[in-house]
């Protein structure tokens, strides 16, 4: 089964450096557990745009904690919450 890379994506400018920075889900991805099994915990991958065309992936790669949890579903730009000049 795919991991539905891309099934939710979004763009802000998550560092605060004027350039549009990409936020991809794939709400099943899969990892193994200790036994050996699959485990579907959802994952959301960082990209940060370093100039035109030039995307950097940020690691490690966030990764959800709750089994058929989906993490990487929904995502949506919130802005600077905390107003600390970052998003």
């Amino acid at each position: 089964m795919g991991s539905y890379y891309g099934y939710a994506v979004a763009v802000t400018d998550i560092n605060n450096d004027g350039m549009t920075d990409l936020i991809v889900g794939a709400p099943m991805f899969m990892v193994r557990d200790s036994d050996g099994r699959l485990e579907e915990l959802g994952r959301v991958y960082v990209y940060m745009q370093n100039g035109p065309l030039d995307l950097t992936p940020q690691l490690p790669h966030l990764t959800g904690t709750q089994t058929f949890g989906r993490f990487g579903s929904s995502i949506t730009p919130l802005g600077d919450l905390n107003q600390d000049g970052y998003n």
